[in-house]
């Protein structure tokens, strides 16, 4: 089935291709809810009205197990949340683009800002599986207390060990607020 003519394309050559006026031609963008929907097409042939009647007006993509609202436009994977900084903005992002709140489909304009990896990363949650209930505390069997570090500029800077979970934390919030700024996350 053709793709407009850019079957033949890789998937960077059919992103360059993709602008504003595409995307917001095949899709409508929702402020409010962050949502994007699939726009009705002109029914030139049995196939158009067939895709309408499965797809006009419904959200487009799914969540991945990354937690990212990912789908397929002429073609190509796109990610939500880039194709809404280039529905919006007029240019694809220039780097990465970090969710305020922590929460990948949460694709409000508002949510969404220009960050860097650095900064991106200092915006993610505690991992899981770790000893501590806290963001950047680890529990340090040998010595018995509780150790708090920070990663800054790939090097991990030590901020002492403490007797409490809570106090390491404390300390990591100090360091972490200095680092990072408004990309600080504390949990």
């Amino acid at each position: 089935m053709p793709m407009n003519g850019l079957e033949h394309l890789s998937p960077a050559e059919v992103r360059a291709t993709l602008t504003q006026s595409k995307v917001r031609e095949l899709l409508d963008y929702d402020h409010a809810s962050g949502s994007l929907t699939w726009r009705p097409r002109p029914e030139r042939t049995y196939h158009d009205a067939r895709w309408n009647r499965r797809f006009a007006g419904k959200v487009a993509g799914r969540v991945y197990p990354d937690g990212y609202l990912r789908f397929t436009l002429m073609g190509v994977p796109v990610i939500a949340h880039r194709l809404i900084w280039l529905y919006v903005h007029g240019e694809w992002p220039s780097g990465v683009i970090d969710h305020r709140d922590g929460n990948p489909i949460n694709n409000r304009l508002s949510n969404l800002r220009l960050a860097s990896v650095r900064d991106n990363t200092a915006n993610s949650k505690k991992r899981a599986g770790t000893s501590s209930r806290f963001k950047g505390v680890t529990w340090v069997k040998t010595h018995q207390k509780w150790k708090a570090a920070i990663e800054e500029r790939r090097e991990v800077r030590f901020l002492g060990y403490f007797e409490t979970e809570e106090a390491a934390h404390a300390a990591y919030c100090v360091a972490a607020r200095r680092a990072y700024g408004e990309f600080f996350r504390p949990e």
